[in-house]
């Protein structure tokens, strides 16, 4: 079904989704995500207490993370799976809230586990 035929709302996300703009904020995201990620590793092996901001920010990644995948998702329905990108990005995702599930089961029984 070609985009044409999508309901309003959809065609137009989709033209976000798609746009140059988009696409550098997510990119920006991304890199400050890696940062955060390097500096809660290196506080972490270093056994210090007291950072968090740290983990604030990295649940706050996380959420936008998962409603860019619910959006686009809502968005590209069966075409989602069109793109190795969005097939690529779910499994990540996915695969970090089951890590965040299982680090939340074993609070206090360890590391944490992130991806």
């Amino acid at each position: 079904r070609s985009k044409e035929s999508w309901p309003p709302w959809r065609r137009k996300g989709a033209r976000i989704f798609e746009s140059r703009y988009y696409d550098v904020i997510m990119g920006a995201m991304i890199l400050f995500n890696s940062a955060v990620i390097i500096l809660e590793t290196d506080h972490r092996a270093s056994g210090e207490e007291g950072k968090d901001w740290l983990a604030s920010t990295t649940s706050f990644f996380m959420v936008v993370y998962t409603l860019d995948l619910v959006l686009r998702l809502a968005i590209y329905q069966v075409q989602f799976v069109n793109s190795t990108a969005n097939v690529l990005d779910g499994c990540v995702v996915g695969l970090d809230l089951i890590g965040l599930m299982i680090s939340a089961a074993m609070a206090g029984a360890g590391p944490t586990l992130s991806i």
